[in-house]
């Protein structure tokens, strides 16, 4: 059983060790928006995908292993769970499986927090970027109508100044 155990501890830490990258991504993803990196943000979001990728893959094997030892100590439905876990296993595996559980705890706030700070930035950025189409396209409906009734060329409107007075 300790194998397996081990087994899920090393299948748990590299959990962490992904969701501290998608941290890490989701920190990149926001430079790249803030510095208007539209490459950089493609590139990072690029990233993000295989990171969850990679995470749903492994989480057959996780779930998997966390069947295996519920069984071997015959955890009860309600306590099949991370805490009911580490309540029920021996030591060093039950510091182990706590100081996990605390610490993906904490990236998960943070990513949450990283996610929603993006969500802020991103939509910031679609207000200016709306704003300036908008002012584009403000400038663009002025000149409309503008070309004579033959489309040769723009109406003038008014005089335009003269390089030389009349006098010459």
């Amino acid at each position: 059983m300790n194998n397996v155990l081990e087994q899920l501890c090393d299948t748990l830490e590299e959990e962490l060790e992904r969701q501290e990258n998608v941290l890490a991504v989701c920190y990149a993803q926001n430079q790249a928006v803030r510095a208007h990196h539209l490459d950089s943000l493609n590139a990072k979001t690029l990233a993000l995908e295989l990171l969850i990728r990679d995470a749903v893959r492994a989480q057959g094997a996780r779930t998997a292993l966390f069947r295996r030892v519920v069984e071997e100590y015959n955890v009860p439905a309600a306590r099949q769970t991370m805490s009911g876990l580490i309540a029920i296993v021996p030591e060093p595996w039950s510091t182990r499986l706590g100081a996990f559980q605390n610490r993906m705890r904490a990236v998960l706030a943070e990513i949450r927090t990283a996610l929603h700070d993006n969500a802020i930035s991103l939509r910031s950025s679609g207000r200016a970027l709306d704003d300036l189409l908008e002012r584009f396209d403000g400038a663009q409906a002025s000149r409309a109508g503008s070309y004579t009734a033959q489309g040769l060329g723009p109406v003038r409107s008014g005089r335009e100044p003269a390089i030389l007075n009349q006098i010459g």
